[in-house]
């Protein structure tokens, strides 16, 4: 099963969410600054395998994208 994460870009803190899209809902939401988001995301990566990620354009995206798409790469 592949896992939705939604995330709300930022430099000095971001929203990040975890969806169940079998049940509709919404299984983890945190607003926190970058190194916590990125733990997390790498937590749900090791426990869940493929992650969906659905990155929002505000303040910083342009960084979130370029970081994830090395991370996805490595």
């Amino acid at each position: 099963m592949i896992v939705l994460v939604g995330l709300d870009p930022g430099r000095s803190k971001c929203g990040l969410v975890r969806a169940d899209t079998e049940a509709s809902s919404v299984v983890e939401a945190i607003i926190a600054p970058p190194p916590e988001i990125w733990a997390r995301l790498r937590q749900w990566q090791a426990h869940h395998g493929d992650l969906l990620i659905v990155l929002g354009n505000g303040t910083g995206s342009r960084h979130w994208r370029e970081q994830l798409s090395d991370w996805i790469g490595s």
